[in-house]
């Protein structure tokens, strides 16, 4: 079974009211104790950076009120991004981006 797929079936037609109900996997930028307010209230899990989100390459999209790494992380896992403003500390990092999602036929 293609993991992947399945998940991408799971919720290619669901409206923004039912992804908005979808499961949270992990929340990123949380402080420790945030962290484990949230971990004891709802069971969900912070992570501290992309690299250890071993199911980013599965999010349909991820939205992030940080910097043109992470971004970069998310487009080159194939994953849509919607950075909030500034996109980038830079024109230049801010054309990056936008280059990296064209190249990896993704949203930004």
């Amino acid at each position: 079974m293609n993991i992947q797929n399945a998940v991408d079936k799971a919720y290619a037609d669901k409206s923004l009211a039912e992804l908005a109900d979808a499961p949270v996997a992990a929340l990123k930028g949380v402080s420790d104790g945030d962290a484990e307010k949230l971990e004891a209230a709802f069971g969900v899990k912070t992570i501290r950076d992309f690299a250890n989100l071993k199911y980013v390459r599965w999010a349909q999209a991820i939205v992030l009120l940080s910097d043109v790494e992470e971004g970069m992380t998310c487009l080159e896992a194939g994953v849509h991004v919607l950075i909030e403003k500034p996109i980038a500390a830079s024109i230049a990092e801010a054309e990056f981006l936008v280059n990296t999602a064209a190249e990896a036929n993704r949203i930004l």
